[in-house]
């Protein structure tokens, strides 16, 4: 649910000293200072009420200075509103405060709870102009019925129902030892660079008619497909029977790390039926992982799709790989679609002790990348980079699989590695583009029926697509995530 806030109704208040007015220099910078630099509302609102809250300016320089004026930046189009010395208006000027006095900021919020089509985050600022100077204090509300998360360490079991969605700030940490489950239909906000944090297990029971999101807590028409509006979920060393079942996750940095680069320790990681899409760096990115995907849609990212870093072991079976995002700055030599590696290079490492700069090598056994009945496409010449360094193990397997692939750094005729392997037709995807994507397949989709029928037997979960569809209807199963059902 959605929550409408009535707009915030803030009052200022200043004791004024009975003296003759003496001006800072109006050309100099003053030295004024806020009690907080944010007001936030962190807490969990469930029936119709006003919360208050307080901060203070102060005025620390010898003489008095003269606010030019105090506004409400988002102005009347904010959800929030100003009373200035009891007018209520969204800005004022000319406010004196006099020399070690301070001014005090009442922040009212009054929230309805019958409006269920509110966003659940809201932010603004108040800009106070003195001389040449502009200072900010920022407001943060979240809407009523929410579960709030604010620097939270969970250390017990615990479990998610969808009674009320769940919004994370400054991060959320799955202690050792701690179960976390999140039930079908539960939304998941994350506030500006907040994670999610696994030390323990994460398990994810959605369902195809109501799956668990992962997304940012804006929720405006406008931020619907902008990637980087928060941070990821990382899996660390030590976290193993993972299981994301039924899932949504986008507009992250990237949608989940899986181990750490510097770390040997198991960390296990099951996917089904999970959309990962629209991040600003990677769909999965792993160091030595070990990842199963089943019906797994990873989808426009703007550096690499699914990054697999110093070995470990992996399994994608009727799994779509579509990068056709196309953003300016994007790394040349890892825009791709996936990067299988057996080792990781830290690039200009300086020693902290000499200053002297260096790469750093780590490796790592690839012990198993099988990929079979899957789509890896987009708009790059090579959608997949092998990269070996002939110093530890390097074993994979593509099968079955749909592949945009050059072959220029890798040997395409190589039937022991690539077995019936569609290179380079186009896989006939319903719509492709940058900011517009629909990786179901059409009519004419050269994908249907190129799948081996015998991985449904071999491997559980397949029998039905990431949409719950029947594979095994027609003559053989469609290639990639998604089957093709005609329309009646």
């Amino acid at each position: 649910m959605i929550y409408k806030f009535i707009p915030v109704c803030i009052s200022l208040l200043a004791v004024i000293a009975c003296q003759k007015d003496d001006f800072a220099d109006s050309q100099s910078n003053v030295n004024i200072g806020f009690s907080t630099d944010t007001v936030m509302f962190d807490t969990v609102f469930t029936t119709l009420g006003t919360t208050t809250k307080i901060f203070k300016v102060y005025n620390r320089e010898n003489k008095s200075v003269k606010f030019n004026e105090i506004r409400l930046m988002g102005g009347n189009q904010s959800y929030f509103r100003l009373n200035i010395n009891g007018q209520e208006n969204t800005s004022r000027k000319n406010i004196t405060l006099h020399s070690k006095d301070s001014l005090f900021i009442f922040v009212e919020a009054t929230i309805d709870g019958s409006d269920e089509n509110n966003p659940i985050f809201i932010n603004d600022s108040i800009a106070f102009e003195v001389n040449n100077q502009t200072h900010f204090v920022q407001i943060v509300a979240w809407g009523q019925n929410i579960h709030l998360f604010n620097a939270k360490t969970i250390r017990t079991d615990e479990t998610w129902t969808a009674d009320k969605p769940y919004v994370i700030y400054n991060n959320l940490l799955v202690d050792s030892n701690t179960t976390l489950t999140i039930q079908e239909g539960v939304k998941v906000y994350s506030h500006f660079r907040s994670s999610i944090i696994i030390q323990g297990q994460l398990l994810v029971e959605g369902t195809v008619e109501n799956p668990v999101i992962f997304q940012a807590d804006r929720l405006e028409e406008d931020y619907q497909d902008i990637p980087s509006q928060w941070g990821t979920i990382v899996f660390f060393p030590k976290s193993t029977g993972n299981m994301i079942k039924n899932a949504q996750i986008k507009n992250a940095i990237t949608g989940m790390q899986v181990g750490l680069l510097t770390e040997n320790e198991p960390v296990e990681v099951m996917l089904e039926n999970v959309i990962i899409e629209n991040m600003s760096f990677s769909g999965i990115y792993a160091f030595g992982a070990t990842i199963t995907g089943i019906n797994v849609e990873i989808s426009n990212c703007s550096e690499v799709l699914l990054a697999l870093f110093r070995g470990g072991e992996y399994e994608f079976h009727h799994c779509t790989f579509g990068n056709y995002k196309t953003t300016v700055g994007a790394s040349k030599n890892l825009r791709t679609g996936i990067w299988l590696s057996n080792y990781f290079t830290y690039a200009n490492y300086r020693d902290p002790f000499t200053g002297e700069i260096f790469d750093i090598h780590f490796g790592g056994d690839l012990l198993k990348a099988d990929f079979r009945n899957s789509i890896i496409y987009g708009n790059s010449k090579d959608e997949l980079v092998l990269a070996d360094t002939l110093l530890n193990v390097y074993e994979y397997n593509f099968e079955n699989c749909l592949i945009k692939a050059s072959g220029k750094d890798m040997d395409t005729t190589d039937t022991k590695r690539f077995k019936n392997i569609y290179w380079n037709n186009e896989p006939g995807f319903r719509q492709v583009s940058s900011d517009s994507l629909d990786l179901s397949l059409d009519s004419a989709a050269f994908a249907i029926d190129k799948g081996n029928p015998a991985l449904l037997d071999e491997v559980a979960g397949l029998e039905k697509d990431i949409l719950g569809n029947f594979r095994n209807t027609d003559e053989a199963p469609d290639i990639g995530a998604y089957e093709y059902i005609q329309s009646e």
